[in-house]
């Protein structure tokens, strides 16, 4: 009886945190189809307030390739005017609309690093992996189900691994379907290197834009209606509103996110 309880609990938590979670995977299927007239969404993300100290850990294993020294393991980057490079803009609850570009969803591990930090895929589709360094790797991805702050689950986050895969040679290529069921994010370790992190949007729809280096994004092709949009940085966390399209116009969007 006691275990039933445990377990009844635990499963509360669960659906508890993924309830309360903005960026939860809500199961809205999406349809690809055709869009006539679509306005778009751009503007840009600011981050506002005191500039976090990067994280950092020494690398301390193959230093013939992966260097030495210390690896800033979260490489943000902000302009003068707190302009943040590679957020993620994307709109959650869409139900239909463009078609999804041609799949190729891939990142390289090279001098003990994952290339890119930062990247956005299709839900329920492979992503391949690649090692490029003349040493082995393995990839440890975890679904990070809460908010997160500086690269980290906020207190009440879980994480749950999704793969853990060795690649062990130079050249050693996989491919595998993710399917993260409660949020879409997905955090990249290695654990022959700790120093090296990666992070990954498994998303729903195509309507995301990743930003530049003045904060600008621009989601276009956007069918007319009021949408949840969000924005979304590991370091920097989130912040969404709503936003109202009308038929072929442009809405101007600014997201601010703060610690």
């Amino acid at each position: 009886m006691r275990k039933i309880f445990v377990a009844l609990l635990a499963l509360f938590f669960i659906i508890g945190v993924t309830t309360n979670n903005a960026l939860a995977v809500k199961g809205v299927k999406y349809k690809e189809g055709s869009v006539s007239g679509g306005g778009s969404i751009e503007g840009k993300v600011l981050f506002k307030g005191d500039k976090p100290p990067h994280s950092e850990i020494v690398k301390e294993k193959n230093p013939e390739v992966c260097g030495t020294g210390v690896r800033i393991i979260d490489p943000w980057t902000l302009g003068s005017g707190g302009e943040l490079l590679d957020a993620v803009v994307y709109i959650q609850d869409i139900k239909t609309g463009k078609k999804w570009p041609a799949p190729n969803y891939k990142f390289d591990q090279k001098t003990c690093a994952f290339s890119p930090y930062i990247s956005v895929m299709r839900n329920k589709k492979k992503v391949e992996v690649v090692n490029l360094d003349p040493i082995g790797h393995n990839i440890h991805t975890y679904e990070y189900i809460g908010k997160i702050a500086l690269s980290k689950l906020k207190p009440g986050g879980i994480n749950m691994t999704v793969l853990n895969v060795g690649q062990p040679d130079q050249g050693f290529t996989f491919k595998k379907k993710i399917k993260l069921r409660r949020d879409n994010q997905m955090k990249m370790e290695c654990d022959i290197h700790n120093f090296m992190h990666g992070w990954m949007l498994a998303l729903e729809n195509p309507y995301y834009d990743m930003t530049k280096a003045d904060g600008t994004f621009k989601i276009d092709n956007v069918p007319a209606g009021t949408y949840k949009v969000i924005a979304w940085h590991p370091t920097f966390g989130t912040h969404e509103q709503k936003v109202t399209v009308s038929g072929g116009a442009s809405q101007s969007a600014t997201f601010e996110l703060q610690m």
